[in-house]
């Protein structure tokens, strides 16, 4: 059997060490909260009936025929993935029952990620007692202090990895726009998520991820993978490739200049055994000012109606997108594209964009056009990490709801 998140394993977990990948060793810090026991590859009695997990796919093939063996596939993304955030969480705090609390999660993401020092003597001092003091414009010659109650500081550092949209201010047209996003999410989790996401305090987006720990990751909600043709835009280490493969699907065309070079050793292993299945294309979408490697003769110009005739992938389409913000000149090519093909979507709609006022625009703008662009979907959102980042809206035909 195949988990694609903790919540699916056993509660008795007899966890195989194959020393083939770092993750492996992180594994017995499980051992402080829940009931894990480690064995050594060559510790295994082949006559043993005992239910084994393993992460590692390679082992897991070889020997899911001889003992009763279970696959649990992790995300390797190194900011963002459940299991490793999991595993951080419990050893950052020396935990020996699994519990939120805003400080503990302070300081997982102090020891953990990068931070910002405050350079203002007094606002560093203040952010010990969670404030801060700006200047607040009243007109065009005075400036008043305003003192603002904040979530995101600890021992005089700004924690979280980007600035979160509770302090980025909108404009009415903003706000319009997401409430009329708001009334069309199709179920009433994504209109929580979309409303803490967009408004809420730090403090709420991290109780919200650290709820996530044990559930999916990255674009593993609402798609039917069943015999699938996947057009995977953007792919970096390639986290998401794994968990796409766990599925009956039929291709993966995965699009970016860095083409493999960039997976990781863990992806790479799932890529190896999929051969058949998987597709690297190097070319770049719509323009090179967002490209985040750089790019020679070789990288060509693309877009996402030239992948789909390129591979001829014209039915069960399923497009994921991750291009640094360039998901906003996708959709004129989407108004032709959704009513021919129907595909499901799994869009990103949280990269900032500095032709837009405010800045963060995308997370109305994008799903606003979709709803309109996509007739008789359903649409709804997930949030997957600890701060403004990684929002993705999912675009589900009727017909594929089930």
């Amino acid at each position: 059997m195949i988990h694609k998140n903790l919540n699916s394993i056993p509660k008795n977990i007899n966890f195989i060490n194959t020393k083939s990948f770092k993750f492996e060793d992180e594994f017995h810090i499980l051992k402080k909260i829940f009931n894990v026991n480690i064995y050594n590859v060559d510790d295994i009695d082949l006559e043993e009936n005992k239910k084994y997990l393993t992460i590692n796919l390679d082992y897991y093939l070889k020997n899911k025929d001889k003992i009763n063996l279970d696959l649990l596939i992790i995300s390797v993304d190194h900011d963002n993935s459940h299991f490793l955030n999991l595993i951080k969480y419990i050893k950052t705090n020396n935990l020996k029952k699994f519990k939120y609390s805003k400080n503990n999660f302070k300081k997982f993401l102090f020891n953990n990620f990068p931070l910002k020092e405050i350079n203002s003597r007094i606002n560093k001092f203040l952010s010990h007692l969670n404030i801060k003091i700006s200047r607040y414009k009243i007109n065009k010659y005075i400036n008043i202090p305003k003192i603002n109650i904040i979530d995101d500081t600890y021992k005089g550092y700004r924690i979280g990895k980007s600035s979160y949209n509770f302090y980025v201010p909108t404009d009415k047209k903003f706000d319009f726009l997401f409430n009329t996003v708001w009334q069309n999410l199709s179920d009433d989790i994504s209109k929580k998520i979309y409303k803490d996401t967009v408004y809420g305090r730090p403090s709420t987006i991290w109780k919200n991820y650290f709820n996530l720990l044990f559930r999916n990751e990255h674009y593993q909600d609402y798609l039917d993978f069943r015999n699938a043709n996947i057009i995977n835009l953007g792919v970096d280490n390639g986290f998401e490739i794994p968990f796409f493969l766990a599925n009956k699907i039929k291709n993966i065309v995965s699009v970016d200049p860095t083409q493999e070079q960039n997976l990781d050793p863990y992806v790479k292993s799932f890529v190896n055994n999929h051969r058949d299945k998987v597709i690297f294309d190097g070319s770049y979408l719509y323009d090179a000012s967002n490209v985040y490697v750089s790019i020679d003769a070789k990288n060509k110009v693309t877009d996402l109606s030239s992948i789909i005739s390129k591979y001829n992938l014209t039915e069960n389409l399923i497009v994921k997108s991750d291009i640094e913000g360039l998901e906003i000149k996708m959709l004129d090519e989407l108004l032709l594209l959704v009513p021919k093909y129907r595909p499901q979507l799994a869009i990103s709609i949280y990269h900032v964009d500095k032709n837009f006022f405010p800045r963060h625009s995308h997370l109305v703008v994008i799903p606003e056009r979709l709803i309109k662009i996509c007739k008789y979907y359903k649409f709804f959102i997930r949030h997957y990490t600890y701060n403004r980042r990684e929002t993705v809206l999912f675009c589900m035909p009727n017909e594929k709801m089930y």
